[in-house]
């Protein structure tokens, strides 16, 4: 099945998809010639023709069953694992939110003028990229800092992509960790380059706790309806696989197999998961009285996809959200216009729609730790990998790319702030590790390199990756791939097309 994000791409080249319906043309021609004349030929290829669909199904059969037993199930350690915060120590929040993108905020916190009060002290950092279009390319300077950027990371030939991707995890835990503080970890993206998440990661630290919080609310959201939708799915799935080339995308139907409400929240499993962990940051969180520094990392993929939710409050407490043409109308915010793709509305209003709903669930968790007395005291970093490549942006638009891409989310909250500010200045998420600890740890330099978190602010560009090769199972040598992909530096204004060379 094709991925969400490339739903509305054909999976075919044109050319392709023309020669297919060229041969099926000729075989249904060849096979009618034999039936009307030649009965006995045809009779035994269709006997020859049955056994080899019976080879192949087994065989498909036996590959599927192989790589079911290859994925290791989730292991609990039966645990009640909690959200340690404390009233008289510091805290600090990370959490990476998949592919939320920066240049909503404005649009969202129009629409939702209540979200200003609710993230009171937090700045926002429009003027921010990451270093690639996916979690592989953008996830590790994030988590690890200037020493993982792709660049950086090309550099260093000892070891191969997972093993410097696994480091970069690291790098935040294990300094806060050895500076005497306590690290909780939700969930972090593709350790040991793996999807099921391994909660055995840092157990040779002691304080450092690390478990699967989007575990603990799978199936929350499993009704009637989203099992009804998933066996339709499941068998529509199979008559897009043996469906002519040229009609795949058709029968594929942008993953909707011809119903009307593909966007709808209970069609996406992965959605549904991450918005009920991320709600479940209130349920979970342990506030005590001491002293103790806390850091609190959580990986929530609830921007990743598209999805329309109910109006006005994007809430899953009421019914299914319905699309209409209102949603998809262009907005304007301080002179900046955002777009809805006319020709696939739903997906890119979904993507606004899912964004929302992260900021409206976040703000709500942000009341209530004001009324536990630990907002204060708590540093906040709210952070995306990447961005998103929907073109709804029109400065963003230069030189036949998508800046959007690799425009994440970047806001800060520190201890005892308070307004909300935006700063222009040039960030990237490799400025993500030296703000979460500054303070904090007296040595500011990654345990596993040597170098200093933080780069010279004057100085500061990023070299960015415009590749798409996402898939971790394939992407994995000493380089990232492809290896002919387009470089570019960056600096200053992001939207400025001057501040971007192509540089391989």
């Amino acid at each position: 099945k094709l991925r969400k994000c490339d739903r509305l791409r054909s999976q075919y080249a044109i050319r392709d998809r023309l020669l297919n319906l060229v041969m099926v043309f000729i075989i249904s021609i060849i096979t009618w010639v034999l039936w009307k004349y030649c009965r006995k030929i045809a009779n035994r290829m269709m006997i020859i023709l049955l056994m080899t669909l019976l080879f192949m199904c087994g065989n498909s059969i036996y590959r599927t069953i192989g790589a079911l037993k290859g994925i290791p199930k989730p292991v609990s350690d039966g645990r009640s694992h909690m959200i340690p915060l404390t009233t008289e120590g510091k805290n600090v929040i990370v959490l990476m939110l998949d592919r939320a993108i920066g240049a909503y905020v404005p649009f969202i916190f129009e629409e939702k003028p209540e979200l200003k009060e609710q993230f009171d002290g937090f700045a926002f950092y429009p003027n921010t990229v990451s270093f690639g279009k996916h979690t592989n390319y953008g996830a590790p300077a994030l988590f690890g800092g200037y020493d993982y950027t792709p660049a950086a990371m090309e550099q260093r030939t000892d070891m191969n992509l997972m093993e410097k991707h696994d480091e970069a995890l690291k790098v935040m835990p294990v300094l806060f960790e050895e500076s005497g503080g306590k690290v909780t970890i939700g969930k972090l993206p593709f350790i040991h380059y793996k999807r099921v998440m391994d909660v055995s990661f840092l157990s040779e630290y002691e304080n450092i706790d690390v478990f699967d919080l989007n575990e603990r609310y799978a199936g929350i959201y499993e009704t009637d309806e989203f099992w009804n939708q998933r066996i339709r799915n499941f068998c529509f799935y199979s008559l897009f696989k043996i469906a002519p080339v040229f009609l795949q995308d058709d029968v594929y139907d942008s993953g909707a197999y011809f119903t009307a409400d593909w966007n709808s929240f209970m069609n996406e499993q992965e959605f549904l998961q991450s918005y009920a962990s991320l709600k479940g940051l209130s349920e979970l969180t342990d506030v005590t009285n001491t002293k103790e520094n806390t850091l609190f990392i959580y990986d929530n993929e609830t921007p990743h996809e598209p999805v329309i939710l109910p109006l006005p409050d994007y809430d899953l407490t009421q019914a299914g959200g319905v699309f209409s043409e209102e949603m998809a109308e262009m907005r304007e915010v301080d002179g900046i216009t955002l777009r809805f793709d006319q020709e696939y509305q739903e997906n890119s209003v979904g993507f606004y729609h899912v964004n929302m709903a992260t900021m409206l669930t976040l703000g709500k968790w942000f009341d209530e730790l004001r009324e536990n007395g630990v907002y204060d005291n708590t540093r906040i970093i709210l952070v995306a990998d990447h961005g998103g490549e929907s073109g709804q942006f029109d400065h963003l638009l230069f030189k036949g790319i998508d800046v959007e891409a690799v425009n994440p989310l970047l806001m800060v909250k520190d201890f005892d702030s308070h307004g909300f500010l935006v700063d222009n200045s040039f960030m990237t998420n490799a400025d993500v590790p030296s703000i979460a600890l500054s303070g904090l740890v007296e040595i500011m330099k990654n345990p596993f390199t040597g170098n200093e978190l933080a780069v010279d602010t004057e100085n500061k560009a990023a070299d960015i990756i415009w590749a798409d090769d996402w898939d971790i199972d394939e992407n994995n040598g000493i380089g990232f791939q492809p290896y002919d992909a387009p470089w570019y530096h960056v600096k200053g204004v992001i939207s400025d097309p001057e501040n971007w060379e192509r540089v391989r």
